[in-house]
């Protein structure tokens, strides 16, 4: 699905948004303070950025034990995933880029459908 950069001049926030190309505007609502965003053209052309400012947190591969943390770990040892029970996220794989998720799902036999 394409990425589309938005840009609160109210705030300053800006975003990524990843939507189907028949649902994308050229304005979309800041969730900071409700004012209309205009699209960076410039930075879309730029591409995406090569890590998202927070990782994707992959709950639909969460894992329920150490053993199959474990097991994770060595089939995805660049993934970052918490062996720690009191952890919040706990069993949680998390991706710091698109392509890492997509190469998590592949390893582990998902695929991704959107």
């Amino acid at each position: 699905m394409p990425c589309y950069h938005y840009v609160c001049d109210s705030c300053g926030y800006d975003d990524l948004v990843f939507r189907n190309v028949r649902a994308v505007t050229d304005r979309y609502t800041c969730p900071t303070c409700n004012a209309l965003m205009r699209r960076d053209y410039k930075k879309e052309l730029a591409g995406p950025p090569r890590e998202f400012p927070q990782p994707i947190e992959m709950h639909s591969l969460a894992l329920n034990s150490r053993e199959e943390i474990a097991d994770f770990a060595r089939r995805n040892p660049e993934v970052e995933i918490s062996a720690d029970p009191d952890d919040p996220l706990f069993g949680v794989p998390l991706a710091r880029n698109r392509h890492q998720k997509l190469a998590i799902l592949k390893n582990e036999g998902w695929e991704e459908r959107n």
